[in-house]
């Protein structure tokens, strides 16, 4: 499977809640602890390893990535990962604040999104080493 499946069988509402009369109740931990290993699933059976680079891009995705999630309505700590195969053009969500983004994607920004990118993630491991 190349790319990440979003069918987890269960529907949440935004209170966290399944959805639908009858339908099974899932708490945070357990989607935490399902998105976990869903995520390391993925990985592990597209043999996605981590790099120096891979690492650098999930930092700064993080970076971004928090930004964003503190708009969110749900309190949760979000996950930000990369996968690197450059045909994955999208991201997804897991449940319980995991997210994957696709090489492809960073691929398609604005070539001046792409040099800021860059120029973020070397000032990042030149303050870091």
């Amino acid at each position: 499977m190349r790319y990440p499946s979003s069918r987890t069988g269960v529907q949440l509402s935004e209170s966290g809640r399944s959805s639908g009369p009858g339908a099974p109740v899932l708490s945070l931990e357990d989607e935490i602890r399902a998105a976990n290993a869903l995520v390391s699933s993925f990985f592990k059976l597209n043999e996605v390893g981590e790099t120096r680079e891979s690492k650098r891009i999930e930092e700064y995705l993080q970076r971004i990535g928090d930004k964003v999630a503190q708009h969110s309505s749900r309190t949760l700590t979000y996950k930000f990962h990369l996968d690197p195969y450059a045909g994955f053009r999208s991201a997804v969500a897991y449940p319980g604040g995991q997210i994957i983004v696709g090489e492809g994607v960073l691929a398609l920004m604005e070539p001046t999104v792409m040099v800021t990118a860059r120029l973020s993630i070397s000032g990042m491991s030149s303050t870091n080493m």
